[in-house]
Formats: structure tokens, C-alpha cells, sequence
């Protein structure tokens, strides 16, 4: 499965922000298991939140450009 959401604000070049992209998202088959290569790697504790009315388990992260990455997967009780 390939899933990618891009969602693009205009309000984000009016702040001086990568070219008005706000965030990115991309489906991985275990959030959990990214979170937990971030901490590993950068030493940094990430949270990561359920949205039970979507059914996922979502992580941000903000690249070296200041845009946030999301990385979701769906909720194991799904």
C-alpha cells in the first residue's frame, strides 16, 4: 500500500516557510517502530498520538526546512 498526503498552505509563504508546503504525510506499516529508530538515532523523545475517528497512529516530525513530515499507520484494533 502507498499512501502520500501533501497539503499545501498558502498562509506558510507570508511566514517564510518552504515554499507554502505545511506538511507531508506517507503510510508506514509501524509508526512505533520509526518513533523508535528517531530516538534511537537523534536522542530526542517523540510522541506518538491515536486518532481513534480515523483509525491511525500518527507521528510528526519537522524536516531540516522546518516542514512537518507525518508518518501514519493504522490502529492495531482496526
Amino acid at each position: 500500500m502507498l499512501a502520500v498526503e501533501i497539503i499545501f498552505d498558502s498562509r506558510a509563504q507570508e511566514v517564510d516557510r518552504a515554499l507554502g508546503f505545511r506538511k507531508i504525510g506517507f503510510y508506514v506499516k509501524d509508526v512505533e517502530a520509526v518513533a523508535r529508530r528517531v530516538e534511537r538515532e537523534t536522542g530526542e523523545e517523540v510522541r506518538v498520538l491515536d486518532f481513534a475517528e480515523l483509525g491511525q497512529r500518527i507521528l510528526q516530525l519537522r524536516d531540516p526546512d522546518g516542514n512537518i513530515v507525518q508518518l501514519f499507520s493504522p490502529l492495531e484494533d482496526r
